[in-house]
């Protein structure tokens, strides 16, 4: 969802102020394989782990469990993790046979078990799921942000820290770690990292597109 709600903006602004760089964008769920896959720039949700690789961390999100309003006619909301398992959750589709969200508060973690209604590996259909009143959906905070405030969507759950993952997901340029880095890669990181680092910048930049 950063691919599509954020980098074709910045690219293009990018490519009018450095019109001999040219970006090519390519767009997966999957972390690529830089050396193999012939590319300069991973932007990851999660930090990477493998050897060779030098990360530049642009900002740490949270994740929301968020529902269409509409989705509660007729239902109550769910005043507790365990709650859920009363209710249509969409999940996104991760290796492994169950579905289940982990939940923080106050240092104790909890995991929620669940039979999805509906799985997608992208999160553009997940959040069209959610505003379709489909069920209940956990996406990255920047991505609903706007569904949010114009409460197409609301939150539930606030109190809580949940991911499917990761407590300390966040959005990581990937690059190769080599010396000197690349002047076109310096550039263009750089740039991104100047339109969306910090937990402010990170919404803006979203809002403008989706």
């Amino acid at each position: 969802m950063f691919g599509l709600g954020v980098l074709p903006s910045l690219i293009c602004e990018f490519s009018k102020l450095y019109p001999d760089i040219q970006v090519e964008l390519v767009l997966s769920e999957n972390p690529a394989d830089l050396s193999n896959d012939h590319i300069d720039i991973d932007f990851r949700i999660a930090p990477p782990v493998e050897a060779g690789i030098k990360r530049r961390m642009l900002f740490r999100s949270d994740r929301y469990l968020v529902v269409s309003p509409a989705y509660f006619i007729g239902r109550n909301p769910p005043t507790s993790p365990e709650e859920l398992k009363l209710h249509r959750c969409v999940a996104y589709s991760m290796p492994g046979n169950g579905y289940s969200w982990r939940f923080r508060k106050d240092n104790v973690e909890t995991e929620v078990s669940f039979h999805p209604s509906h799985v997608s590996n992208n999160g553009i259909a997940l959040l069209e799921f959610a505003r379709m009143g489909e069920g209940i959906v956990l996406l990255d905070d920047y991505t609903v942000h706007k569904d949010l405030l114009s409460r197409r969507l609301v939150r539930l759950l606030p109190e809580y820290q949940v991911t499917n993952s990761s407590f300390e997901d966040g959005m990581y340029a990937t690059i190769i770690d080599s010396l000197p880095i690349p002047t076109k890669i310096r550039l263009f990181l750089d740039f991104v990292a100047s339109r969306v680092s910090g937990s402010e910048l990170r919404f803006s930049a979203y809002e403008s597109t989706m």
